[in-house]
């Protein structure tokens, strides 16, 4: 099927496979009597494979499972539901098994997505009726390098004296993989006016930078990584301004 999306056309090929056993199983405690993970998970490819697996309750006769591929458009901040016919469907179980599994690929996922598999699941008892449902989620598969996204907050700026001000600002790697080198520098009223290198920053970490330089009459701007070397998901937000 294809479906126009946040990211363009994407492709989504259901190529799945149910596996239900009636050989004896390990008891499973009640808060783990349904699972999805992550089996595979190929850039190359443009490809995940994800399996699901539910345990019967006391007198459950059927089960059932349903899945919804969710996806993470690059830089979106939520994870949106992809319109896809192949997963519309409710996948059952065979009467009387003890466990039921179910293994479903997708393909032609987007480049710089991020996707994650929601699977409902429904347990039914003799005479049919609903026992209880469960939802889970699985772990992100995403189709992307790991790369760092450097972000900038402004502080604050205060005077120092003999003309000089002191302009502060908090430098976070809000990406996936580490920066080295990360150079910031200050623009006062448009001219270059000194540059701070903060030698190392892990996935997640902030640092807080202070550049010295004149006092603006205008504006005054900051920037992350103005030359360009660090490679990052996410060039937008590498600068931030303000009035003087």
């Amino acid at each position: 099927m294809r479906r126009l999306g946040l990211t363009g056309a994407i492709l989504v090929a259901v190529a799945a496979t149910a596996a239900a056993t009636a050989m004896a199983t390990p008891p499973v405690d009640a808060r783990h009597r349904a699972t999805v993970k992550v089996k595979s998970c190929s850039l190359d490819e443009k490809a995940a494979v994800f399996y699901a697996r539910m345990w019967k309750l006391h007198r459950t006769r059927r089960m059932k499972m349903k899945f919804t591929l969710l996806e993470r458009a690059a830089g979106a901040s939520r994870f949106k539901r992809v319109p896809t016919a192949g997963l519309r469907r409710w996948r059952k179980s065979a009467e009387g098994v003890r466990a039921y599994g179910f293994r479903q690929e997708v393909r032609g996922l987007q480049g710089g997505a991020t996707y994650r598999m929601r699977v409902r699941y429904r347990w039914y008892d003799e005479v049919g009726d609903l026992q209880r449902s469960a939802r889970r989620m699985s772990r992100p598969c995403r189709m992307f390098m790991p790369l760092a996204n450097l972000r900038l907050r402004l502080i604050d700026r205060y005077a120092l004296g003999a003309g000089t001000w002191r302009y502060r600002v908090r430098v976070t790697n809000a990406g996936w993989s580490a920066a080295d080198e990360v150079a910031t520098r200050l623009f006062v009223d448009g001219t270059p006016a000194g540059t701070a290198v903060t030698s190392h920053l892990e996935p997640g970490e902030s640092s807080r930078i202070a550049l010295d330089g004149p006092p603006c009459k205008l504006h005054y701007s900051i920037r992350v990584d103005p030359d360009g070397s660090v490679a990052e998901s996410n060039e937008s937000d590498n600068r931030v301004s303000a009035l003087c």
